[in-house]
């Protein structure tokens, strides 16, 4: 077994805050957008209710987190990337 996030090389440059989930039946999918291009930089499958979502630059992102065919969806908009993983969290009650 692997890591999903292994399959993607790419190293990181900041962080996303931690976010944390509860009242989904799974782990949360989350979306990184960057705001300065509008591009999907990816969206992952989290491995548990916790996810540190990585990102290839400083700046502004759109963090979107939910469970597919629920309505239990998310939008964080103008989240500022962090120099440290962990050192902020947001957390999210479905």
């Amino acid at each position: 077994t692997f890591n999903l996030m292994d399959n993607y090389g790419r190293q990181a440059v900041e962080w996303m805050p931690t976010i944390n989930t509860s009242g989904l039946e799974n782990p949360p999918v989350v979306q990184v957008i960057d705001e300065t291009t509008g591009e999907a930089i990816y969206a992952v499958r989290a491995a548990n209710n916790s996810f540190d979502a990585k990102v290839f630059r400083e700046g502004s992102y759109t963090i979107i987190v939910g469970e597919p065919g629920t309505d239990k969806w998310e939008t964080l908009n103008n989240i500022q990337s962090l120099a440290e993983k962990g050192s902020k969290t947001i957390d999210l009650a479905f």
